[in-house]
């Protein structure tokens, strides 16, 4: 098990005994100790609210300045018990294991940047930060549960934000405590983004104002005291402001910041109104010829074919990412920002989330553009009348066909429910920011990061930022206000051809022309999916087949796009169930 932990730092190892609960919750330099009453903690923490806590446990002075990070979230257990997670800002995990009861205490920050697995079965309990270290003990099975393999091919997982792959290894999800011991587990969820209540100010200037400075203290705290710092920046505004607040403070300590974009290695040509952002790259120079202080680095990832990104971040992970087509370019520039001698990686991947703020008040039109009248629609309104609309008025969840949104095969949808969880998913204005609050994002991100010696952060998944987006009145008026807000408060941070712009970028953009170069690992992957058994029960091939036929055939870039993304997250799950076999 310690050797599954190895890339996560020097204090991978045992805590507990008999019970074997093992101990690794993120990396650095805090060793397991032994607190009151024989309890013993690990925890990783970097805290937004240091001062906050110390002030509230007492602890001033000298040792103040001396006590770590960890030490202090151990002591706000010691303190508060269970209630220590509502204390606790920053991206944080946390262990506590008592011998005398056997029991196991494990706790995630709000929107979990820290990542933490655990498994109970026959009368032991483990817990790591990597799901490969649960693997390795020779008492746990490796049974596969089948409904989170179809969960992520056609939900991308959302439908069990606590379960694995494995059906004897669980996932704790963001913002959740858990309590383990011999005969019981109790999950906690302690927060809960959507019961912000309104508050601060109503006025749009002061809003304004205090949305700028929240996001300046956020991307503040990030920035660490010895690593050097870099971000991944693409030509948008979320990870666009995120790099301009770190290079105006950094500039200010006489630091730089090292910007990384992933670019294209081909050409690639568009249609439509995403014509102009195949390359990032235009975009984000815009955002650092703005600075001083930054160093551009551009990624076309030509050394990794998008097949060989996937079986990278299977090693890394050992569960099957999705979506599988961006793991080329992401693994690339973490081994690039690696070489540079990057610490701190600043990401922006929930600005489109966090920055929407709160839902838009109920209307009619709201409602009906989120798909909650299309039953009764489909039911009193004649079928050829639908479809005079087009494309947008198709069902886009229990009617869509499996064909044109998943390669799961139909037999095992039906056998493991996926089909009926689909017809059954809530259509409320809520349900996106639910989905979103409780996605893994450290599942994803810690461990990449810590396979290239790095630690990835996201500013704008701050506490702070997310209850300030979701605590301020909502206008009566559609669209989105408060990404207006967002945009308002960059105002002489970014330039205005990136701030005021509506354009989005297409990350992955030449994904077609990097699978057919590198056409014969598509089919090697292929070859490996069908002599599997399992993964022929779970993938319908047949149809991966087509659909990279298809590749080699001219139409439409976004169609032709879609189908390779459809097709490499069919490829990535088929791999992982070859070798799981």
């Amino acid at each position: 098990m310690m050797e599954s932990l190895g890339q996560w730092g020097p204090n991978a190892e045992t805590v507990g005994g008999d019970a074997a609960c093992f101990g690794r919750v993120g990396a650095g330099s805090f060793r397991p100790r032994t607190g009151v009453n024989g309890a013993v903690f690990t925890a990783a923490a970097r805290l937004d609210n240091r001062d906050e806590l110390a002030d509230l446990l007492g602890v001033g002075g000298a040792e103040r300045q001396s006590l770590s990070n960890e030490c202090l979230v151990v002591r706000a257990f010691e303190q508060w018990g269970e209630a220590c997670p509502t204390r606790l800002n920053g991206d944080w995990s946390l262990a506590v294991w008592s011998p005398a009861t056997k029991r196991l205490f494990l706790a995630r920050d709000h929107f979990g940047s820290a990542c933490l697995y655990y498994a109970h079965y026959g009368g032991r309990i483990a817990f790591a930060s990597d799901i490969k270290a649960l693997l390795s003990l020779r008492w746990l099975p490796r049974r596969l549960d089948e409904s989170r393999v179809a969960s992520l091919l056609v939900a991308g997982g959302a439908q069990a934000p606590d379960s694995t792959i494995y059906r004897d290894v669980a996932r704790l999800p963001p913002a959740h405590f858990v309590t383990i011991t011999p005969g019981h587990a109790r999950v906690v969820r302690y927060w809960r983004v959507e019961d912000t209540p309104d508050s601060g100010p109503s006025s749009s200037p002061e809003r304004v104002e205090e949305l700028r400075t929240t996001l300046r203290a956020a991307v503040r705290s990030r920035l660490g005291g010895r690593d050097h710092v870099g971000s991944m920046l693409s030509g948008g505004l979320d990870s666009g402001a995120v790099t301009a607040f770190a290079a105006e403070h950094l500039h200010s300590q006489g630091h730089r910041l090292t910007a990384f974009t992933s670019v294209p290695a081909f050409t690639t040509s568009s249609s439509g109104r995403s014509a102009a952002l195949t390359d990032e790259g235009p975009g984000a120079a815009d955002v650092v010829r703005s600075f001083d202080s930054i160093d551009h680095v551009l990624v076309p990832a030509r050394a990794v074919s998008p097949v060989a990104g996937i079986r990278r971040a299977l090693a890394i992970r050992g569960e099957p990412p999705i979506p599988a087509a961006n793991m080329g370019w992401i693994t690339e520039l973490m081994a690039d920002a690696q070489a540079r001698g990057i610490g701190i990686l600043l990401s922006g991947q929930v600005g489109d989330f966090v920055m929407a703020g709160r839902p838009a008040v109920p209307s009619w039109r709201r409602d009906w553009s989120a798909g909650r009248y299309r039953r009764l629609a489909k039911r009193v309104v004649p079928p050829w009348l639908l479809r005079l609309r087009g494309a947008e008025w198709k069902p886009r969840r229990a009617g869509t066909p499996w064909r044109t949104t998943s390669v799961v095969s139909r037999g095992f949808a039906a056998d493991t429910g996926i089909a009926e969880y689909l017809r059954d998913v809530d259509s409320d204005p809520w349900r996106a920011v639910r989905r979103m609050a409780t996605r893994d994002a450290g599942a994803l991100w810690a461990p990449l990061g810590a396979a290239f010696g790095l630690t990835v952060l996201d500013p704008l998944q701050d506490k702070r930022v997310m209850e300030f987006m979701f605590s301020g009145p909502r206008p009566e008026h559609a669209g989105t206000a408060d990404r207006w807000l967002f945009r308002q408060s960059l105002a002489g941070v970014l330039p205005d051809e990136v701030r005021l712009s509506r354009s989005k970028g297409i990350q992955s953009a030449d994904i077609v022309e990097r699978l057919v170069a590198t056409w014969t690992e598509v089919e090697d992957a292929l070859a490996l999916a069908e002599a599997s058994p399992l993964a022929r029960r779970c993938i319908d091939l047949r149809y991966c087949r087509a659909l990279a036929a298809s590749l080699r055939t001219p139409q439409p870039p976004q169609q032709a796009r879609r189908k390779a993304f459809l097709l490499l997250d069919g490829l990535s799950m088929a791999l992982f169930l070859a070798e799981a076999s």
